[in-house]
């Protein structure tokens, strides 16, 4: 399961995305998470945070400023940013990130 985290980041598209996921504004970290898959029969196997180069500039682009994805900002992106953190990220775990990765099995 991957989560973005926290709610806040998202600004307007959060409405957008909710079809897709059922966010809680309570989901703002991986223990919530695995709390909630705990709850619905769940045991967590791993859980990390990614994404962490991507918060400031979410907040400021769709949160401060209001704006919606578009692809070529998110291609952009994908293309220039991810290849990176993936790596620093991989090396370095990082404590928060804009996303969550929750690994779990039914019990």
């Amino acid at each position: 399961m991957t989560v973005a985290n926290p709610v806040q980041y998202f600004g307007k598209d959060l409405e957008a995305m909710s079809f897709a996921v059922n966010y809680h504004k309570w989901i703002l970290d991986w223990p919530g998470l695995a709390a909630l898959a705990g709850r619905a029969g769940f045991r967590t196997v791993h859980a990390h945070y990614f994404g962490i180069a991507g918060i400031l500039p979410w907040y400021v682009n769709f949160v401060l400023l209001g704006n919606y994805i578009g692809s070529g900002s998110v291609s952009a992106y994908d293309r220039l940013v991810v290849p990176l953190m993936r790596r620093v990220e991989r090396r370095m775990p990082p404590i928060v990130g804009k996303n969550i990765v929750l690994v779990a099995r039914k019990d």
